[in-house]
């Protein structure tokens, strides 16, 4: 019988809802949602290295975290079926209850990633210093105006990379020789922009684990 955090979580499912999937003393891997059967399990892609799906045994301990309507969920289940190259799927156990935490649009996450700017046909090197779901900031030498499109690539720190994101310069500030530029994405790629919104809810939960964060609840 399901209890209420089941019935709750079967909701906010997506068929191709982009997911991440920590398996025990690996690295978190990318994935997406297909399918799932409430109570009994949830249909994810497995995911492959060099050709071949990883590595994984029967009732082995996973988390798996997505995002939904601006909102985070995680929650702790074991493999039930391991996929293969001609099944390319695993199944987790439906989970007995779930986190989840409010992603607020604009909050961001501080990091430091090397990124190549491509503006008007040409290629620049800029640094991102922060990013949220709807952008970022890059400092940079060169000064890029204010509305002026540019295609950004850069890799995220969970491995994940992201090539040729359109983002919109909104405003500049100088300090010396350097440029800061805050720039808005554009809403076109939504695979892209899926991976980053995962990667801040990801990043977002473990900043508030740590400092204990009143907005994020726990259901049963």
């Amino acid at each position: 019988m399901m209890d209420g955090a089941g019935r709750e979580l079967d909701r906010f499912l997506g068929v191709g809802v982009v997911a991440t999937l920590s398996l025990e003393n690996r690295p978190r891997y990318r994935s997406h949602i297909r399918g799932w059967l409430p109570g009994a399990f949830i249909l994810l892609d497995s995911p492959f290295e060099e050709g071949l799906p990883i590595p994984m045994r029967r009732d082995e301990s996973c988390i798996v975290r997505f995002v939904a309507h601006g909102t985070a969920y995680g929650f702790t289940s074991s493999v039930a079926a391991r996929g293969s190259s001609e099944n390319p799927f695993i199944r987790v156990r439906w989970p007995e209850r779930y986190e989840l935490m409010s992603v607020r649009a604009h909050e961001r996450v501080s990091l430091f990633l090397p990124c190549r700017v491509v503006h008007n046909g040409e290629q620049f090197s800029a640094a991102m210093c922060d990013l949220s779901e709807r952008g970022c900031k890059l400092s940079s030498t060169v000064f890029f105006s204010k509305s002026a499109e540019l295609f950004l690539s850069f890799a995220l720190p969970d491995g994940q990379r992201i090539d040729g994101l359109v983002a919109r310069v909104r405003h500049v500030e100088r300090l010396g020789e350097k440029a800061f530029h805050g720039c808005c994405f554009e809403e076109g790629d939504v695979e892209k922009l899926a991976y980053i919104r995962a990667f801040v809810a990801d990043a977002l939960a473990r900043r508030d684990i740590a400092g204990h964060s009143p907005e994020r609840r726990v259901l049963d």
